[in-house]
């Protein structure tokens, strides 16, 4: 870790820390935006869900099921975000995508990436409102069901040695 000891002041490391969402906070964007932050990763939690946002930001985001841990996080509405962020991971069911698309371009920069992490084949669609280049799609190899505000259980264990997600561009 950067600190002030080795000649590193707070400001830069603020300018090398990618800003990232997780937009559509259920069950794995609770599970993934927990573990990250966990971790030692910054990301902001953004849900359509007030009661869900509150609760997380009041006691942390609950992970039960395999695991039992409460993290402090940062959760907001999407009226709420701010800035502009390096990286989005797009959990939303696709029918909610014609609403929270719009909402999300004004926060996404020439370098930003949206990783969609949703149920079936979403890429094409989402790359026509953000840009094929910046456009990933992937695969959530890991289980997880929503049980209510501010509380996730992850359904399935970590295996050491695997990978927890199968990323690619569009283009291959």
């Amino acid at each position: 870790m950067l600190n002030a000891a080795k000649g590193v002041s707070k400001a830069e490391i603020e300018k090398v820390v990618m800003k990232i969402a997780i937009v559509g906070c259920g069950a794995m964007g609770t599970v993934m935006g927990a573990l990250l932050t966990k971790n030692g990763c910054p990301v902001e939690m953004v849900d359509v869900y007030k009661a869900h946002v509150d609760a997380m930001n009041e006691k942390g985001a609950h992970i039960v099921g395999k695991m039992d841990v409460t993290v402090p996080v940062k959760a907001l509405t999407p009226d709420e975000m701010d800035g502009i962020y390096d990286v989005v991971f797009l959990f939303t069911k696709q029918t909610a995508n014609d609403d929270i698309l719009p909402v999300l371009l004004p926060h996404l920069g020439e370098n930003s990436t949206v990783c969609t992490l949703q149920n079936g084949v979403p890429e094409m669609f989402v790359s026509k409102y953000v840009g094929m280049d910046r456009t990933v799609g992937g695969t959530v190899l890991w289980g997880a069901t929503f049980v209510g505000p501010g509380v996730s259980a992850q359904t399935m264990n970590f295996r050491p040695g695997y990978p927890l997600f199968d990323l690619g561009e569009i283009n291959g």
